[in-house]
């Protein structure tokens, strides 16, 4: 794959209100800002190491990034540069689901055809390259199966109870070293004794770097949340996402 552009979309999320490190936040910053938007490591953002991450891999203006408006004085410099139609700005928070329902039905209005691939931007990644080379392989699965959904799991080194783990069935390996596999079960934030039976079976922990074709995530969202979408298509269409989020729940995608 040319690693001057995928050819496809990238979707930062970065609406999260981060409530969990505010403390740590408070002490890095001085204030409560999401984590997403803390200098918590190398003097940038979570959010700026993010999109700096993925510079390789997705073109300029193949980016879009989800903020929510209350944290507006915390995003504005970052986002300065950024074209207007690059930058949904939510209402409100509404969950990583609503978020990325909304990005996919934008997105859906740009590109219909296109691959997209969704990022949690308060991450951490110790080895950008090795993340960049599953990427890489994870849209060319797609490629291949347009049906598909790929997530990307990471090796587990201990019984985390705040992630989300992925229970694959047993992977087929390829010489480069990608092994994908169909999910047998998700376990999201399980306990500590499911935690412990999840990392002696192998299980994953859940990157939340999701990859799919946006035809496929649409029809997903449609049969997982209807109301929702529902509203949601109204308020893209409309260009009224006020409207839209004042009657939508909160959505966990992962759950």
């Amino acid at each position: 794959m040319n690693r001057q552009g995928s050819g496809a979309w990238a979707v930062l999320l970065a609406g999260g209100d981060g409530t969990r490190l505010q403390s740590v936040t408070a002490m890095i910053e001085g204030d409560t800002r999401p984590k997403q938007f803390c200098r918590i490591l190398e003097g940038e953002s979570l959010f700026a190491q993010t999109r700096r991450r993925i510079g390789s891999l997705f073109d300029t203006d193949r980016i879009i990034a989800v903020v929510t408006k209350k944290h507006e004085g915390f995003y504005s410099r970052e986002l300065n540069n950024w074209p207007r139609t690059a930058v949904i700005a939510q209402p409100e928070n509404r969950g990583t689901g609503v978020a990325i329902a909304t990005a996919i039905l934008t997105l859906n209005n740009l590109d219909s055809d296109a691959i997209v691939a969704t990022f949690s931007c308060d991450h951490h990644y110790i080895n950008d390259a090795a993340l960049l080379r599953v990427i890489e392989a994870g849209i060319e699965a797609v490629q291949e199966k347009p049906d598909a959904i790929v997530l990307i799991g990471a090796e587990a080194t201990h019984p985390e109870t705040e992630y989300g783990w992925i229970e694959p069935v047993e992977a087929t390996r390829k010489a480069d070293g990608f092994a994908p596999s169909r999910v047998r079960h998700f376990w999201e934030k399980p306990t500590f004794a499911t935690a412990q039976a999840l990392l002696r079976r192998g299980c994953l922990w859940n990157t939340f770097v999701t990859i799919g074709c946006v035809s496929t995530l649409i029809d997903v969202l449609w049969r997982a949340a209807p109301d929702a979408m529902g509203t949601l298509s109204s308020g893209v269409l409309e260009n009224d996402l006020d409207s839209s989020y004042a009657l939508v729940p909160s959505i966990d995608f992962s759950r």
